[in-house]
């Protein structure tokens, strides 16, 4: 949660009005969608100075986290000081955003002393005057109990004025607690609208999410097809999760065409994202023959990998593989293991 609100500043804050030069706000939002952090900096410094609050956060994040710059705590706290100094007078007098956005700085202890009430403050101010995120990151803090007595109730209240403000984490969110029946009644119908709403917006953890429902025809009618084009959806972008799912759906699933090349692609994508279980199923495929030539080595590595993440499954796997091989091979094995780690999955034997 605390990595979610460190993106919500430097992400959100991009996206707030500023109060200096909408101009300069425009060449940095440019500038930080594509990733060019030093030019960031270099546009945001002068806001800064002036003392607008937001652009002092952003250069506060940049030096915390190394960014396009050398990380340099010292730098990071005098700008964080800095943007609470001048984001406390545009909250007290009704900016939302600046309330959004100090609530943060209190929650997160960045340039003031770290209170989760005062983050309640701020964010409530806000979000009683329609703010969406704030909304939402009041309702986070409902759920976690985190400066307010854990309410799941009222957690759901903000999430759907978010929701239908069209705000994508408080739409997954609501339609995950319909599902479950967390502060709410369940009530699936409720979970696949509020789920697809953020699917259709491009969440990719929705996308799985929307594709595993009609999958298991959970709120909808089963729909393999449309499962399959939502999952696909997810994984192309890059979820490991839906690569996952769509490895396991065509390695083997009656209402699937069985496609042993899809399933390894699939399965290898997730794998070297490092989810064990991608690994332990890909492991399994080399191993087996399934598609490709039969591999002990390569299986080896896969399992041997998920093993040190804890998949109890590969370990297993493991073990009774290296019953079968010299003592030669398995040492050999455990060093391409290595060598995988070391390159952090990608390009492994």
């Amino acid at each position: 949660m605390v990595y979610r609100l460190i993106c919500l500043i430097f992400v959100g804050l991009l996206c707030c009005p500023f109060t200096v030069n909408s101009a300069d706000l425009q060449k940095a939002r440019i500038t930080y969608k594509g990733e060019n952090y030093k030019l960031t900096l270099k546009e945001m410094l002068p806001l800064a100075e002036a003392g607008e609050g937001k652009a002092a956060f952003i250069v506060g994040f940049i030096y915390e986290n190394g960014v396009g710059v050398a990380k340099n705590a010292e730098l990071a706290a005098k700008w964080y000081k800095k943007a609470v100094k001048g984001l406390k007078p545009a909250a007290e007098e009704g900016s939302l955003s600046a309330q959004q956005s100090l609530g943060a700085a209190y929650l997160l202890g960045k340039g003031v002393e770290q209170d989760a009430e005062q983050a309640v403050i701020w964010f409530r101010r806000a979000a009683e005057n329609g703010f969406a995120e704030s909304q939402h990151n009041l309702a986070v803090l409902y759920m976690k109990g985190i400066g307010v007595q854990e309410n799941a109730k009222q957690a759901a209240i903000w999430l759907e004025r978010a929701a239908k403000q069209g705000y994508i984490d408080s739409q997954l969110q609501l339609g995950q607690m319909y599902a479950k029946g967390y502060g709410v009644d369940r009530d699936l119908t409720q979970a696949v609208y509020w789920v697809s709403k953020a699917a259709e917006q491009g969440n990719l953890v929705a996308q799985r999410k929307y594709g595993v429902m009609y999958a298991k025809g959970m709120g909808v009618q089963k729909d393999m097809a449309r499962a399959i084009k939502w999952l696909t959806l997810a994984a192309e972008a890059g979820e490991p999760y839906a690569q996952t799912n769509l490895g396991m759906f065509y390695l083997g699933n009656k209402e699937v065409p069985q496609d042993f090349s899809k399933a390894m692609m699939w399965y290898k994508r997730a794998a070297e994202q490092g989810l064990s279980d991608a690994q332990n199923s890909l492991g399994a495929i080399y191993l087996n023959g399934w598609g490709t030539a039969p591999d002990v080595l390569r299986g080896y590595v896969w399992f041997g990998v998920a093993a040190l993440q804890g998949d109890k499954q590969a370990l297993s796997n493991l073990k009774k593989l290296e019953a079968a091989l010299d003592s030669q091979h398995v040492k050999k094995a455990r060093d391409l293991v290595e060598e995988c780690i070391k390159k952090k999955y990608k390009d492994c034997y």
